[in-house]
């Protein structure tokens, strides 16, 4: 069985732009209701334990003093680090893993945004399966200050299963892009609770193919994914 060293993903040192109020960082995002994400947010890190759904949260719950909130920054990556034995990283070694959230990434053969997925450990569990686990997509990586706490937090898109089972051709889970009333599934979390990067592989299905498409498109273009656990040895204990 796989271990889970319980390390906090770690937000680059790299401040990639300052933020007068999380309405600017929003509009920067294209994520026009941030602010009350990060209410939402600020309610399940004061109540760790509750079980209301973030649909059905009422406001008057959250948190309302973000006039407190102060040093609103943006990074482009976050590193994970986990306890991964392997051919790579020897019998007792660690596996340094950096995730991306970035408008332009330029070390491609072709530029282009870089948004990478990850898996995320459940707020209501403490073992690390596929059912534990929920899978979303790094769409900013920020950090702020209220009185004298510091958060470093993730907005993310949340991914679905499309069933609970995994493929039974390939042993593969299969997850969706979640939508609730035609606008995307969103969620400010702690990186905290984000375990490392996740492998998305597209269903090319009835998908008509484009020539002017390239990597950069594929999250944005596929209706359903493979969950790829055999990226390498971790992944595969991971979720199997």
């Amino acid at each position: 069985m796989t271990t889970i060293l319980s390390l906090p993903l770690l937000i680059e040192s790299v401040i990639d732009k300052p933020y007068p109020s999380f309405h600017s960082l929003g509009t920067a995002a294209s994520q026009h209701d941030l602010t009350t994400l990060v209410r939402k947010y600020l309610y399940y890190h004061s109540n760790p334990s509750s079980t209301i759904p973030p649909h059905q949260l009422s406001l008057d719950e959250c948190p309302t003093a973000l006039n407190q909130v102060s040093f609103i920054r943006t990074y482009n990556s976050a590193t994970s680090l986990f306890y991964a034995p392997s051919n790579q990283c020897g019998p007792g070694g660690m596996f340094r893993e950096v995730v991306r959230a970035v408008r332009h990434w330029g070390m491609g053969e072709i530029p282009g945004p870089r948004y990478d997925c990850v898996y995320v450990a459940r707020r209501e569990t403490t073992g690390i399966h596929m059912h534990n686990l929920q899978v979303a997509r790094v769409h900013c990586f920020f950090s702020f200050q209220r009185g004298s706490e510091n958060h470093s937090c993730a907005l993310v898109h949340w991914y679905k299963l499309w069933r609970s089972e995994p493929d039974r051709d390939n042993g593969m889970y299969i997850v969706q892009p979640d939508f609730v009333n035609g606008c995307r599934n969103m969620a400010v979390i702690s990186v905290d609770s984000i375990v490392r990067a996740a492998h998305l592989l597209p269903i090319f299905d009835d998908t008509r193919l484009d020539h002017s498409w390239n990597y950069t498109h594929s999250l944005n273009l596929f209706k359903a994914f493979y969950l790829n656990h055999f990226i390498d040895p971790h992944a595969y204990e991971l979720i199997t």
